[in-house]
């Protein structure tokens, strides 16, 4: 699932939307704070730069050559930095599909200086996406186990989302999937493309109504943020 940097009325029109504004919305929130020498592992097109405002130096990596990665290179080995060479390393939507990510936490733990920090997003409901590369769903308890293991300091270990926003996604993916598939048998179906679109429309909007009202409840997340201190 691709994010932009910016949340526009456009998006209200998408299947995504709601997981892409949780998960946009809280590295926003957290972007700010952080300075110094970044990696961004698995950058993709570095949709996330703009936010991290006082960071000095923004280095991307990728194992596929998007436009704007620096160097190409594999997160499930050893990473080509020397030890203690960046202030932060932020990884968002990637260690679900990294299947050595015991690898990816000691390489970060190694290249990090000491004090500095580590700032990633993943998911935990989402539907199946980077096929044949989406390995894991990680839970609040594995993660915050696995930092201790490292010796990470949590600093910051959440739901980017309430329940609601979780149970409309799986709804509105379901029904664009379900579009899809019909438009494939058929070019009878496509005449449901505007009628789709503006469901999704209307529920996106509800929805995000209905998460200001109700109470919040966090036991289905659509993603956690973690922040954690070398």
């Amino acid at each position: 699932m691709s994010v932009n940097n910016r949340i526009t009325f456009r998006k209200l029109f998408s299947p995504y939307f709601l997981d892409e504004f949780s998960i946009f919305k809280k590295i926003r929130q957290n972007a700010v704070q952080f300075k110094g020498k970044l990696l961004d592992i698995w950058c993709r097109n570095k949709p996330y730069e703009k936010l991290f405002k006082n960071v000095e130096k923004y280095i991307g990596l990728d194992i596929v050559k998007w436009d704007k990665v620096d160097i190409i290179w594999d997160a499930n080995k050893k990473l080509i930095f020397k030890d203690e060479e960046f202030d932060v390393i932020f990884s968002s939507q990637v260690i679900t599909d990294i299947y050595n990510v015991d690898n990816f936490f000691q390489e970060s733990y190694r290249i990090l200086k000491e004090w500095w920090y580590l700032f990633i997003t993943t998911e935990f409901i989402c539907p199946v996406n980077d096929i044949p590369y989406d390995y894991y769903r990680f839970t609040f308890y594995f993660l915050e186990r696995k930092l201790k293991e490292v010796w990470f300091k949590i600093e910051k270990l959440e739901s980017t989302s309430t329940d609601i926003f979780s149970i409309w996604l799986l709804k509105s993916v379901y029904l664009w999937r379900m579009y899809l598939k019909l438009k494939e048998k058929t070019n009878f179906f496509k005449f449901l493309f505007p009628i789709i679109i503006f469901i999704i429309f209307v529920n996106n909007t509800f929805y995000l109504f209905l998460s200001k009202i109700l109470p919040k409840t966090y036991n289905f997340p659509l993603w956690y943020i973690l922040i954690a201190k070398k």
